[in-house]
């Protein structure tokens, strides 16, 4: 039933890896961080509609796609939880364009999730 998400890939989305200036900041400095938090609309009730297997399979392959997206942009992954992603930029390398890319992320995630829905 899923075999056509095998073909669902970034390569032309994340080829290159993005070139951001860095901030070197010593051990015990504070920073400030932009986290994002993705979680997925209508769950519970694709839950009570579909298999448990077939809601983890698709579970799994939507929070690939937005790590992949989080990854690209700098950003690290804290935590998953269910059908949750929580992301930090900044945390360990702080740039000044933290903000940005973390909004860059969230906005190809959308996009990727509409190709995802779409498929």
């Amino acid at each position: 039933m899923f075999k056509e998400f095998d073909d669902f890939t970034f390569k032309d989305l994340f080829d290159s890896k993005p070139k951001y200036k860095k901030l070197k900041l010593k051990e015990g400095d504070r920073r400030q961080v932009t986290v994002l938090f993705a979680d997925l609309s209508g769950f519970t009730a694709l839950s009570e509609t579909l298999d448990s297997e077939e809601v983890q399979t698709i579970t799994d392959e939507i929070l690939t796609i937005f790590t992949k997206c989080i990854e690209h942009f700098g950003g690290n992954i804290d935590k998953y939880e269910g059908d949750l992603v929580m992301a930090h930029f900044g945390a360990i390398k702080a740039s000044e364009r933290d903000t940005e890319r973390a909004i860059s992320a969230g906005l190809i995630m959308l996009e990727q999730l509409e190709k995802f829905n779409l498929k």
